[in-house]
């Protein structure tokens, strides 16, 4: 069980919970990695292309393994277009890929949480020091008046001051309806 999952989630929980850069970077290394050892047999399609292409999702692969083991047993309807070392190639693939993608979503998915719950982590103590300025600035403790005022810039969801629009010519509600 994670530690993070046996204390409430606070910025002081997170922080018990350092991750050592050595680590973040032995899974990046582990990712261009696999990116390289990849790359010379990946395909790069664009959104067009992947649009043209035949659809083989999670409904079809059904299909693919029955087609396949028919085909298996009654070659002689394959078209002479295709091979069965094509077929089977393919299809070895499609499954090894599966599985190759399956671990790729849990990595992603460790690092997405993983960065989440440390920047709320780092939200919370933020948040925390800007209000220790916010109250030192009312006091007009030494410093305090330009790290909130920066701060108060760059405070997430604050309203930006929206110029008024100007309004030059008014138009009566009954002439809104009036075709020209």
């Amino acid at each position: 069980m994670s530690i993070r999952k046996e204390k409430k989630m606070t910025a002081a929980a997170a922080s018990q919970v350092a991750i050592p850069a050595a680590v973040i970077t032995e899974v990046n290394d582990c990712m261009i990695k696999a990116t390289g050892t990849l790359t010379p047999y990946a395909d790069t399609l664009t959104p067009e292309e992947i649009k043209r292409l035949a659809k083989a999702n999670g409904k079809t692969y059904g299909f693919l393994s029955k087609a396949l083991e028919f085909c298996q047993h009654n070659p002689q309807f394959l078209s002479s277009l295709f091979t069965m070392e094509d077929f089977v190639a393919y299809m070895s693939n499609v499954n090894l890929l599966i599985a190759s993608e399956m671990k790729a979503k849990q990595v992603s998915t460790l690092l997405t949480t993983t960065r989440i719950t440390n920047a709320a982590a780092a939200y919370e103590v933020a948040l925390n020091y800007y209000n220790s300025v916010k109250i030192a600035a009312k006091k007009n403790a030494p410093g305090a008046q330009d790290i909130y005022k920066e701060l108060s810039a760059r405070f997430p969801g604050r309203k930006k001051n929206k110029p008024t629009p100007v309004v030059t010519e008014s138009i009566a509600p009954n002439e809104i309806m009036k075709v020209a």
